[in-house]
């Protein structure tokens, strides 16, 4: 009559085991498998810029880098012109600078990376715990004080550097050439250059789109090349056609697109 009982007792045994849940990892466990974003101390921040031409002969720079991803970075010529990028990877790249439209001349450039420490710049909360408010832990070549005759100046990354700037094409020289030219047409020149007056065609109230934009090629002998601008247009007239002398300086219009594209009068 005992064996019940001690049935009864094993199960409850049992069961009391079976409510007990294996424990629950510390927040020092899950840290440890989860480990923090590591970053490069800023004494030791580099920027290694390059410059490179896109089709149309703008100018992209470039530059590989140890400055943590996510930081924000203002790229600055001397020009005025910027461009606001961000570092991804290891690398930072600059939207297309251009002279005012024109291909910016080739040679030695120089281009200043700038970036601010705080919540107005939008940079990552990791970044700012090393960097500590305003950049006020910052030490190092690229950091300079905002503020250099006080003690307690704010902090900021201004990085000036010598970039060659690559030569554009020749046939990217004809097209620019072709670009900015101020010509007269049946006897009267123009208010704005090729390009302004093909910018002012281009409006989707006049019907006429760009289709595979300029090319240039080079004709027979000498330094003349045939410049075309690929154009879509209800009439179906054909691309605008150009004869630019890279040796004279000397453009004119060949077609009668060209023509209509060459001439805008004053307003």
């Amino acid at each position: 009559m005992k064996t019940p009982h001690l049935f009864l007792l094993v199960t409850l045994v049992l069961l009391g085991g079976c409510n007990d849940v294996a424990p629950r990892p510390s927040a020092s466990a899950k840290s440890a498998a989860t480990p923090a974003v590591s970053y490069a101390d800023p004494a030791t921040w580099f920027i290694k810029p390059t410059a490179s031409r896109n089709q149309d002969g703008g100018i992209v720079v470039s530059a590989s880098t140890n400055i943590p991803d996510g930081v924000n970075i203002w790229i600055e010529l001397p020009s005025g012109a910027t461009s606001k990028t961000r570092v991804l990877g290891g690398k930072l790249s600059s939207e297309t600078f251009t002279n005012r439209g024109k291909p910016i001349q080739a040679g030695s450039h120089q281009v200043i990376f700038t970036a601010h420490f705080n919540q107005f710049w939008q940079q990552p909360a990791g970044v700012l715990a090393l960097t500590g408010p305003d950049g006020t832990k910052l030490h190092g070549p690229l950091f300079h004080k905002t503020d250099p005759d006080v003690t307690d100046s704010s902090r900021m990354l201004e990085y000036k550097a010598q970039v060659q700037f690559p030569p554009i094409s020749r046939e990217l020289e004809a097209i620019s050439l072709v670009q900015g030219a101020v010509l007269a047409v049946d006897g009267r020149r123009s208010s704005a250059t090729v390009g302004e007056t093909v910018k002012w065609y281009l409006q989707p109230s006049t019907g006429i789109r760009i289709g595979k934009g300029w090319t240039a090629t080079k004709t027979a002998g000498g330094e003349t090349y045939t410049v075309q601008l690929d154009i879509v247009d209800a009439a179906n007239d054909g691309p605008a056609i150009w004869q630019a002398d890279l040796q004279s300086r000397k453009v004119r219009y060949v077609n009668m697109a060209a023509k209509s594209m060459s001439y805008l009068p004053p307003d």
